[in-house]
């Protein structure tokens, strides 16, 4: 008895670290200029957390555990190597509260409310500028009941094989909103301080949200040639009958040249050492993308920059972000992400002096080339 109690402390031991591990990840890499943005060694590791509700059935027919319906709230963060833009391998970690939404009067008296973690590998796959998918294998875990169950009090099973699959939409640029399916068997009950080969299964389906850190996706669009001045394509001058167009960029106070139109959003659309657009900058982008969208002979450069403060790898990437965050709200409107090219430039590009909060202001800025692309015999 004394053996089985003290593998169950131990158990509640684990689940208490790796609930804490998982807190002080998010504190962490949550804290500008200490992970992601601001350390070296750190530029190629990339995470996730994300929370979710989840519903579903669970039993097992080899301990006469009639399946019952369960919901659950759960945590999940996946740490890993970005190996290319698109692609995160690592370790994934979950944990999960569970309850029985079954009478258990309808299934022998039983109740199989309890928690669990699962730890295993994970990866996430970015498919385009709006979607990814994010899936894990665990092979270690364990799940104790709350209450007692048929068998006895303190009884837990371990021995898990469970395979998540998260299907996300960036409706930020660092969030997703996700659908979730879960499917884990377990293979061995711990009763009364024995272990029995016993299986049992639960799958669940569920939905959630996720927040991506340090994970910054560039599509090929992005070496190829397109718009930079310095890069050796035909243009002309947007024509005259473009006048929904003229008009769409005309709040930004637009300048014409002979080639291109050239728009700078106002310095109040980012706050400090943040990438998200303010929502009225936001909705105007939009609604000069949902008229480019139907040229598709137009192509955009995008170019983000950073006031001086904090490092310099932080400044990049806060550029960076920026830039990628208005891309975003150029492809929601409509517009082919092929004909969108992003950058970042860090505070190397200041037009302003940044010892003053003024001046900083004025760096904090995205600024946007739109070029009209035609073949050289059209041009004139």
């Amino acid at each position: 008895m004394s053996s089985m109690g003290g593998r169950i402390l131990n158990c509640h031991k684990s689940i208490s670290r790796l609930a804490s591990l998982i807190c002080l990840f998010f504190t962490l890499f949550a804290t500008p200029n200490i992970f992601a943005q601001g350390l070296g060694v750190l530029e190629n590791v990339g995470a996730t957390l994300g929370g979710s509700a989840e519903l579903g059935r669970f039993g097992s027919s080899e301990m006469n555990l009639e399946d019952r319906t369960m919901s659950a709230l759960s945590v999940e963060a996946l740490i890993g190597y970005k190996i290319s833009s698109r692609w995160l391998l690592g370790v994934d970690l979950s944990y999960r509260l569970q309850s029985q939404l079954t009478s258990p009067s309808d299934v022998n008296n039983t109740n199989l409310k309890g928690r669990g973690w699962l730890i295993g590998l994970g990866a996430q796959y970015r498919i385009n500028e709006l979607w990814s998918l994010q899936g894990a294998v665990d092979l270690a875990g364990q799940y104790s009941f709350d209450k007692q169950t048929a068998m006895g009090e303190d009884d837990y099973i371990h021995g898990p094989l469970s395979m998540r699959l998260k299907g996300q939409y960036f409706f930020r640029p660092k969030w997703t909103a996700d659908a979730i399916l879960n499917y884990t068997r377990w293979s061995k009950f711990h009763v009364n301080g024995v272990d029995h080969e016993e299986a049992s299964s639960q799958w669940m389906v569920g939905v959630g949200v996720t927040y991506h850190f340090n994970l910054d996706y560039k599509t090929d669009s992005d070496v190829i040639r397109v718009t930079h001045p310095s890069e050796d394509i035909t243009t002309v001058v947007p024509a005259n009958e473009n006048e929904e167009l003229e008009k769409a960029i005309a709040v930004f106070g637009a300048e014409k040249t002979d080639n291109e139109y050239n728009v700078k959003l106002p310095d109040t659309t980012f706050a400090p050492s943040k990438s998200e657009m303010s929502p009225e900058v936001a909705t105007k982008v939009e609604e000069i993308g949902a008229v480019l969208a139907q040229k598709s002979d137009y192509k955009i450069f995008i170019k983000g920059h950073a006031d001086s403060s904090g490092r310099a790898s932080s400044n990049k990437k806060l550029s960076e972000d920026r830039a990628n965050s208005v891309k975003t709200s150029f492809i929601r409107s409509g517009m082919s992400e092929a004909n969108i090219k992003a950058i970042g430039v860090g505070s190397s590009e200041p037009i302003a002096d940044n010892k003053t909060l003024e001046g900083k202001a004025l760096n904090r800025r995205v600024e946007i080339r739109i070029q009209r692309e035609v073949k050289n015999g059209d041009a004139k």
